[in-house]
């Protein structure tokens, strides 16, 4: 298992906030990217980050172990973007 799924698992599993911290630090960049794209607008793109992130940790029990963690956080991401009428 990848480094970034445990590490989210972790926090899912057992409320660890660190492991939930290292997976933002290393894909937010990344993710960011997207987000940018797909808002066009720095300040907008940060808040859908963010927004990434609370939305991961409330459908973190509905997280599927067996897949990568990337490929979801981008579809939240690109969900919450599809949502808002700002990007």
């Amino acid at each position: 298992m990848d480094p970034l799924r445990r590490s989210f698992l972790l926090f899912r599993d057992h409320g660890d906030t660190d492991a939930l911290g290292s997976v933002f630090a290393t894909l937010s960049p990344r993710l960011l990217e997207l987000a940018l794209h797909l808002c066009g607008r720095p300040n907008d793109a940060e808040d859908l980050l963010q927004q990434t992130f609370v939305q991961a940790m409330r459908l973190a029990a509905h997280f599927d172990a067996s897949r990568p963690l990337e490929p979801w956080l981008c579809g939240l991401l690109t969900n919450l973007a599809s949502s808002q009428r700002r990007c």
